[in-house]
């Protein structure tokens, strides 16, 4: 997974855990496992439109330094 992706799930499980910690110990696994989902979902989501939006900057008519750091910042959160 991306480094995107695994502070989504990361922060997805944390706050799942700590929500379901109100239900006790079981409460605070199953809430561990759906904001895990959830973070994952969070993740996916952003890579696909993130994804979409760096294609499209690479195809206009950016200068080539503009297209070069998008590219890069988008490989380093996502890849």
């Amino acid at each position: 997974m991306s480094l995107f992706g695994d502070l989504a799930s990361g922060i997805g499980q944390a706050l799942g855990a700590g929500i379901g910690s109100l239900g006790g110990p079981l409460g605070t696994m199953i809430g561990r496992e759906i904001g895990g989902v959830i973070g994952d979902f969070v993740a996916g989501a952003a890579d696909q439109f993130l994804g979409l939006a760096n294609d499209a900057a690479q195809e206009s008519d950016l200068p080539e330094a503009a297209k070069f750091v998008l590219n890069t910042a988008y490989d380093i959160g996502f890849n």
